[in-house]
């Protein structure tokens, strides 16, 4: 009798506890609004000279101008399993002009690329487990400008120690990208069947990437890396020249 006494007396402080579990579960979790973690604001200005343009044969003016302004925005919230995810938005301008590129055809007063704009967007996002103490990251971009285009995706996995002295980082990314083909205008009509003036042309980028670091003090840390590339598709563009000597183009 006393067993059974036992027994159900155990029985039931478990469902009490139970209970209590599944209503403190219930009224644990509160929507969070998205906090602000960080914004910013970058600029910057960019100038250059010199005298070996590889679009005129490595003669020739190399000025260049660039003017670029990035906005960061960084916004965070906490999910129901108290996970901590970070979403994040940032979007570039760059505005150029290059003189050098205006001599892929001098019978122009200008060309396409003389002066440029380019516009890069683009998206990420990462949730950190803390009793885990690993976060999962995400992320997708793009970048366009007059003759290229390009879509970008990432995903990455970090682990940490208990004290966060040590930490494994591991990220794949992937970039298709699509050039406009423009060549010498000496070349322009010379029959080529690998390219043509105008033509779209892809070319893909992947990445992997390893990190692992470690500090051992205050003044000291350690850290091992290593990257792997591996790129397919039209790699350059091909209005540079090349003259010989005997001044053949």
């Amino acid at each position: 009798m006393k067993k059974r006494l036992i027994a159900a007396a155990f029985i039931v402080l478990l469902s009490g506890n139970k209970v209590q579990a599944q209503q403190s579960d219930s009224t644990a979790y509160k929507k969070t609004k998205l906090k602000i973690e960080e914004v910013n604001f970058i600029s910057s200005f960019y100038t250059q000279n010199g005298e070996n343009s590889a679009v005129t044969g490595g003669v020739g003016t190399e000025k260049l101008t660039d003017i670029a302004a990035t906005i960061d925005v960084k916004v965070s919230r906490r999910d129901k399993r108290n996970r901590k995810q970070l979403f994040g938005f940032e979007i570039g301008v760059d505005s150029y002009t290059s003189a050098s590129s205006d001599k892929i055809d001098p019978s122009t007063v200008t060309s396409a690329s003389y002066q440029d704009v380019r516009v890069y967007p683009s998206l990420s996002f990462s949730s950190e487990n803390e009793e885990k103490r690993q976060i999962l990251s995400a992320g997708i971009s793009t970048s366009a400008e007059y003759d290229y285009f390009s879509v970008g995706g990432n995903l990455g996995f970090t682990k940490y120690s208990t004290n966060k002295n040590t930490e494994f980082n591991v990220k794949a990314m992937a970039f298709f990208d699509t050039w406009k083909v423009i060549l010498p205008v000496e070349l322009r009509n010379n029959p080529d069947p690998k390219y043509k003036q105008g033509d779209k042309k892809p070319r893909t980028s992947y990445n992997l990437g390893f990190a692992l670091s470690q500090v051992v003090n205050r003044n000291f840390q350690l850290a091992l890396l290593l990257d792997l590339g591996y790129q397919q598709g039209l790699l350059a563009t091909k209005f540079n020249r090349v003259y010989f000597n005997d001044n053949a183009a």
